[in-house]
């Protein structure tokens, strides 16, 4: 949330629950904290999810609850979503409404998924470490059966990582033009894609430099490529 403030987002939207169970997940509290220390009142329109408080939220979810913020008169500039499945949907809602993440709508998730990753845009999200969550909660268990912990529950807060990726900042590489250092601009492309790199090769391209997003044999990721080096390798 505060990475999406920081980006001078206002109208923030909640996709995951409804606004009536929102009290039950504690990922929507940050959410109304966040926007409450910005002096930012929140709107029960901008959250969206299904009622019942489920446990989890899905892809549907997130794509319904997409549609219906973008349907709204003054819809919101920024989404964060329960998770990276709900993120997804919303992904997936706001390509088939004709909007471009982030410029038209940022969108952020949950949890840092494998797939994350490898969205369109790749999705900014909160890492949450899965091995300590289970390494706790194998601890939690132990204490019980061995007598060394009692009492109704126990709870434990993990440390979460922020990932920022291309779904929500338009500085991210993928997101903006740049300058290596004068005179040689830097052509960019997706995941490393050699055929844009191939295709500024044939046309002559003489004074750029192509940033590989991703690892390839022999290259570290961003690592900076010029016209030589390419010509090797294609």
């Amino acid at each position: 949330m505060k990475h999406l403030l920081s980006l001078g987002h206002t109208r923030i939207g909640f996709i995951g629950i409804s606004p009536e169970d929102g009290y039950t997940l504690r990922r929507y509290g940050g959410y109304l904290a966040a926007l409450r220390e910005a002096d930012i009142e929140p709107l029960s329109k901008y959250t969206v999810g299904p009622p019942g408080a489920p446990a989890f939220a899905t892809q549907e979810d997130g794509y319904q609850g997409m549609i219906c913020l973008a349907a709204l008169r003054k819809p919101p500039t920024a989404v964060f979503a329960r998770n990276d499945f709900a993120a997804i949907g919303a992904l997936r809602a706001a390509h088939t409404l004709g909007l471009s993440v982030p410029k038209d709508i940022a969108i952020a998730g949950f949890d840092n998924i494998p797939l994350s990753a490898f969205t369109t845009p790749p999705l900014t999200t909160a890492d949450q470490s899965i091995l300590e969550q289970g390494v706790t909660a194998a601890r939690f268990l132990l204490d019980r059966i061995t007598g060394r912990r009692s009492g109704a529950r126990s709870m434990a807060s993990m440390r979460c990582t922020l990932i920022i990726r291309e779904s929500t900042d338009p500085l991210c590489p993928a997101n903006r033009p740049r300058e290596l250092r004068p005179g040689l601009p830097e052509l960019l492309a997706p995941a490393g894609d050699w055929d844009c790199a191939r295709a500024a090769v044939e046309n002559g391209a003489d004074h750029f430099a192509f940033r590989i997003d991703q690892w390839r044999p022999g290259i570290a990721a961003n690592d900076v490529v010029g016209r030589n080096e390419i010509e090797r390798r294609l």
